[in-house]
């Protein structure tokens, strides 16, 4: 039986519609983006897209809000301005892609792959980044507060991953760590002897003269 499904903006504008056998939203879209639609800032929420491949996909200021876009391939997309608050994107691919100002606050990105991706000004708050690959991405602006990290990959091709002064905070909080009251003594170099490699628990470190401890 053909079903049709519209897509259409969140002001209810109709950007896109697709009829066929045993339709679904996955196809619809995927459809669209195929045929080059106009999707900017379509109304995509709750809607489940899961494996879907939207490779290179314009899908900048989009409501993807309480998606599933687990395991999508959405490597070099425009995803700029996108709202993908709250939206399960675990195991997708987002290489290279575009999520300058993207609203990505209590997502969960475990195992996502964002390896060149541009989050400069992102909204990551409370979102989920354990096992990600954020290698060579940009992060400059965006905010990391209550977000997760654990088990995150930040070394690529360009060295490691630079964050401003003012993030610190915010991911080594992620981290489990907590700022002491004080600002700490900048750290004198001495030689230290070197030591046999072994598992190593850090329970307190000092970034920008600030001292910071491991909060279980």
């Amino acid at each position: 039986m053909k079903t049709k499904i519209q897509i259409r903006s969140v002001m209810g504008s109709l950007r896109f519609e697709y009829e066929t056998e045993d339709n679904s939203w996955k196809k619809t879209v995927e459809e669209a983006v195929r045929r080059g639609a106009d999707l900017s800032d379509a109304d995509l929420s709750d809607v489940n897209l899961s494996d879907a491949d939207l490779s290179g996909a314009d899908l900048s200021d989009v409501n993807l809000s309480d998606a599933d876009l687990s395991d999508v391939n959405l490597s070099d997309a425009d995803l700029s301005g996108a709202d993908l608050s709250d939206v399960n994107l675990s195991d997708a691919d987002l290489s290279g892609a575009d999520l300058r100002g993207a609203d990505l606050s209590d997502a969960d990105l475990s195992d996502v792959n964002l390896s060149d991706a541009d989050l400069s000004g992102a909204d990551l708050r409370g979102a989920d980044l354990r096992d990600v690959n954020l290698s060579d991405a940009d992060l400059s602006g965006a905010d990391l507060s209550g977000a997760e990290f654990y088990k995150a990959l930040f070394y690529g091709r360009g060295g490691h991953r630079k964050l401003k002064k003012e993030q610190v905070t915010d991911f080594l909080a992620a981290l489990g760590f907590e700022a002491e009251g004080q600002d700490a003594e900048p750290a004198q170099d001495q030689e230290e002897p070197k030591k046999e490699p072994e598992d190593i628990r850090i329970e307190e470190l000092t970034v920008n003269g600030k001292k910071y401890r491991l909060v279980d």
